[in-house]
């Protein structure tokens, strides 16, 4: 018998060290493949922009309280190289760390609940959504305050707690806030972990003290932090009064619900799998607590408080696909709820239809991670470095530009930033803004990444996320009357001029002054002065009038002194890519 049950006991741990093995093999290769996908995956508005303050705070230009601190930490960007691309493939790769770290703190988080079984299921989940494998290392807030809560939350949950652990969850806290307000979301979950220890631990005292060291750790932190990075800003600095109005009032709806609903029903249908077994460990939980008040009603609750976060789902206006990196890092824990207990089961009874359950469930995750890869592993960057390069070979010097989101990062960008909210506040105020823009600011160069930018198409001709906030028709008009295509979604400053017989003469006005080259197919006078093709004419702030010498005659007048042009033609890749688009779609 003693034989019997010993044999068994083997034959148990043999299964158990195998599932967890299995576990272990399969999170080390989504995480290279992962690796590779950084230099891969389509570079996003957001971390054009999020580069674009890093370059703004060294140049002193930086000039904004929130959603800049993270500037402090890759000023060593501009260093790796002078191509943005390469830049935020190298802010990829730290977030790909923190995102390696963030991993490490969820299986600590499970291994607070569950044996190791459930700790590594509840990571394999996680690193195996379609939001995540695309967004998990995206150069933007979200990856960084995940890790840093998960960090905080690891050492509130832990036991024995220690009181450099909660100073340190404190501090995280802080930082995670000074890098991105909406942190303010993860708040009421460190509330609800405070209240339940202090409810269900016999040391009431020792809780409130802990809770007093967290608040006090959170606000000097964040003062400091604060009046540390209000001290390496330029001049006109945001009022925080307007900040947190804009925030308010564009940030946090509450008049609709689920706001951003497609996406969510998009991550639920391409991660169903995942979602089930989410839904039945958080099923199993609640039954849990409903019918089995037991000794572990203190630990099901604080489990429990892991949830809170995704409910901003319901009222949180920005929470596209990236979002879930940031939201879902908490909750993403109870898919290991299931995994757990059908291990505990194995334990006890020995059952090998429980391994098979088990390996059955972590191949389905492991599938569709391998389907969501594949759909993305192939270069979506080829038209965004073909861009990039080419400006840095026309432009060697930084010269002012038009686009929608800081893509040639070191360049002075002007203009209109063209996100949804910076679109719909310009809409509502009907004001045209781009004739002061070329007057005052005298950009060289449009980088036309968005439709409305592409003066090759007529005005509000093409539909896209912005199809109700195209440019005001005075805007449109200033940028298509002062800029001419160059090479494929670039234009330069310059005139372009039609003469016929009965139009032999124009007069026009030069908002953007410099040295032009003539092209055309014979002389013209410019204010009375005779110019030959390819003749580099200074032009200032004026208006002119230019007659041909001959007639019918086109001719345009393009800035700068013979401007490099690729004889190739470009990509036919669209420079962003989208949310969602089928990526296999757009395979060549």
């Amino acid at each position: 018998m003693k034989d019997t049950e010993f044999h068994e006991r083997i034959y148990i741990r043999k299964g158990i060290r195998s599932t967890e093995f299995g576990l272990l093999i399969a999170i080390l290769i989504t995480l290279i493949l992962k690796l590779r996908l950084i230099f891969l995956l389509n570079i996003d508005i957001d971390e054009f922009t999020f580069l674009s303050f890093v370059h703004q705070h060294l140049q002193g230009t930086l000039s904004s309280q929130f959603f800049r601190f993270h500037v402090h930490f890759f000023s060593w960007l501009p260093g790796i190289s002078g191509n943005e691309v390469a830049q935020i493939f190298a802010a990829r790769m730290v977030m790909y760390l923190l995102s390696l770290g963030a991993c490490i703190f969820l299986y600590l988080i499970g291994r607070l609940f569950f044996n190791r079984s459930g700790a590594l299921f509840s990571v394999l989940c996680y690193l195996s959504i379609s939001n995540v494998i695309v967004h998990g290392a995206s150069f933007r807030f979200d990856p960084m305050c995940g890790f840093l809560f998960l960090c905080s939350v690891y050492f509130l949950l832990r036991t024995p707690r220690s009181s450099f652990g909660i100073i340190i969850a404190g501090f995280n806290t802080a930082l995670s806030l000074m890098i991105s307000l909406k942190t303010i979301l993860y708040f009421p979950t460190i509330g609800v972990i405070f209240i339940f220890q202090y409810f269900f631990e016999k040391s009431k005292r020792k809780v409130h003290k802990e809770i007093v060291l967290f608040s006090i750790t959170l606000i000097i932190g964040f003062v400091l932090l604060h009046h540390f990075h209000l001290a390496t800003l330029a001049k006109g600095v945001s009022s925080v009064d307007k900040i947190a109005k804009n925030l308010a009032s564009q940030g946090i709806l509450f008049k609709e619900f689920f706001p951003n609903r497609f996406y969510m029903i998009a991550i639920l249908v391409e991660n169903l799998f995942i979602w089930l077994f989410w839904l039945g460990g958080l099923i199993f939980l609640v039954w849990d607590l409903i019918y089995h008040k037991s000794k572990l009603l203190s630990k099901n609750l604080l489990l429990l408080s892991l949830f809170i976060p995704l409910l901003s789902l319901a009222f949180y206006k920005y929470s596209f696909p990236y979002f879930y990196v940031f939201i879902l890092s908490p909750a993403i824990i109870f898919s290991g709820v299931l995994i757990d207990k059908v291990t505990d089961n194995f334990k006890k009874k020995g059952y090998i239809v429980s391994l098979i359950l088990i390996y059955i469930g972590s191949l389905t995750i492991i599938g569709n991670f391998f389907f969501h890869y594949k759909r993305n592993a192939f270069d979506q960057t080829i038209a965004q470095r073909e861009m990039v390069q080419l400006v840095h070979k026309i432009f060697p010097e930084t010269v002012p530009y038009i686009d929608r989101c800081f893509m040639i990062s070191s360049f002075p960008m002007v203009g209109l930033q063209m996100t949804s909210w910076d679109m719909a506040r310009y809409t509502t105020a009907n004001r045209p803004i781009m004739q002061q823009i070329l007057i005052k600011h005298k950009p060289k160069l449009i980088v036309a990444n968005i439709v409305h930018l592409d003066l090759s198409v007529p005005r509000g001709s093409r539909m896209d996320i912005f199809k109700n906030y195209p440019l005001l028709e005075e805007d449109y008009n200033i940028l298509k009357d002062n800029f001419i295509h160059h090479w494929g979604v670039l234009y330069v400053a310059g005139k372009h001029l039609r003469f016929n017989s009965t139009k032999k003469y124009q007069t026009f006005e030069m908002l953007i002054p410099g040295t032009y080259t003539l092209e055309s197919e014979g002389e013209v006078f410019i204010n009375g002065v005779i110019y030959e093709p390819g003749s580099k004419i200074n032009l200032e702030q004026m208006v002119y009038t230019i007659v041909p010498k001959t007639s019918p005659m086109e001719m345009t007048l393009r800035w700068g002194k013979d401007l490099y042009k690729p004889h190739r033609k470009p990509s036919t890749q669209p420079i962003f890519l989208g949310y969602y688009l089928q990526a296999l779609k757009m395979r060549n």
